[in-house]
């Protein structure tokens, strides 16, 4: 009897070392032209062939709430040995149908923006399971609008500027919940503006702020370009 079950421990084992990985887009809606970002999702999380592994995509809208709206589809993972290879397909096919159609439908106009603290509560929920390996990518121009800081105020950017420690207590305030999380890449995605300017202040949000507290609780943090057509 012994040996029949270690027979059948092992027949369902043989073969499951799938993961699970995870990809994550947060969106700023108050950001006029906010890169769209459904190409990119499919491309980055659509498998291009037959695979067993797992995948999640969350879609997390910012805005002018503390909490963040969010959308999620998953494709669980199969041990590849006792998979019907037509249906797994099958779930493919509907999981990257999910994430392509995907579309956030809002034409309301916003007074005040919150993007720190949304993303803070997503990165604790994603700590929540080290195991799944997770990039996040952060569309918006990480510019603050509400009742603890305020990015369009000159006394704030100049203190950014001159005195960043100060504005990095603010928002150090605001994350302090946030645990280790070597497992998640950061990955903000910066449209490259007309203006100088904007473009010197966004590189000094994410030098002063984003990479150094981030980088603390062992988020890897970078930064890409987005060119729009």
């Amino acid at each position: 009897m012994k040996s029949i079950i270690i027979f059948l421990i092992t027949a369902v084992c043989f073969g499951c070392d799938q993961t699970t990985t995870r990809t994550v887009y947060a969106v700023d809606v108050t950001e006029e032209g906010t890169p769209e970002v459904t190409n990119e999702a499919v491309s980055a999380s659509c498998p291009e062939s037959l695979t067993f592994d797992g995948h999640i995509t969350r879609y997390l809208v910012l805005s002018n709430t503390e909490y963040a709206e969010c959308f999620e589809y998953a494709l669980e993972p199969e041990n590849e040995y006792l998979s019907n290879h037509g249906e797994r397909q099958a779930d493919i096919d509907r999981y990257c149908e999910q994430i392509s159609s995907f579309k956030h439908n809002d034409s309301i106009e916003y007074v005040g923006s919150h993007i720190w603290k949304p993303l803070c509560h997503e990165l604790e929920y994603l700590g929540l399971d080290s195991t799944i390996a997770t990039t996040i990518y952060v569309i918006s121009d990480l510019l603050e609008f509400n009742d603890w800081m305020d990015m369009y105020d000159k006394e704030v950017r100049n203190l950014l500027k001159h005195n960043p420690d100060e504005i990095r207590k603010k928002y150090s305030n605001q994350s302090e919940q946030l645990g280790y999380y070597n497992h998640i890449d950061l990955i903000l995605v910066h449209e490259p503006s007309m203006d100088t300017k904007e473009n010197e202040l966004y590189a000094l949000i994410v030098e002063q702020i984003y990479k150094p507290i981030l980088e603390e609780h062992g988020i890897r943090v970078s930064v890409e370009q987005h060119i729009a057509p």
